[in-house]
């Protein structure tokens, strides 16, 4: 029986390729868990809409009150995915600049960016909430 020296981790050692491999894939992981969190903001507001026209009244009315807050918290926290997402952007266009890689193309109007269109969705979500309650 051979015991295993461990052994020592030196920060100083890791290589660029995997300082790069790390940055990328974190990158895409944050931007995949945004756009998943996304798409679960988009399904609660169906079932909030959906049970406002079910169950009319203080069921309806408590379960669009519900599925609005959950909505506004997973808007932040989507919000926070891009934060941490976009931390390394610079370090990524260092390394893609010169290879004529963009992470990113720039559209062609401001509005086209995720970033904008996303709050005037949930505005419109939280609108149309409010509505439904104001018309029961």
């Amino acid at each position: 029986m051979s015991i295993r020296r461990k052994r020592s981790f030196n920060p100083v050692k890791v290589s660029e390729n995997e300082i790069y491999r790390f940055v990328t894939t974190q990158y895409l992981h944050q931007n995949q868990l945004s756009w998943s969190r996304l798409q679960t903001i988009f399904a609660v507001e169906t079932a909030t809409l959906t049970s406002a026209f079910v169950k009319p009244g203080f069921y309806g009315n408590a379960a669009v009150f519900l599925g609005s807050a959950v909505i506004v918290i997973l808007y932040l926290m989507v919000i926070r995915d891009w934060q941490v997402r976009d931390q390394n952007n610079n370090l990524l266009d260092n390394v893609h600049q010169p290879l004529n890689i963009r992470l990113i193309i720039k559209p062609k109007y401001w509005w086209q960016r995720g970033k904008n269109l996303f709050p005037i969705a949930i505005l419109s979500s939280l609108l149309a909430n409010l509505a439904v309650l104001l018309t029961q």
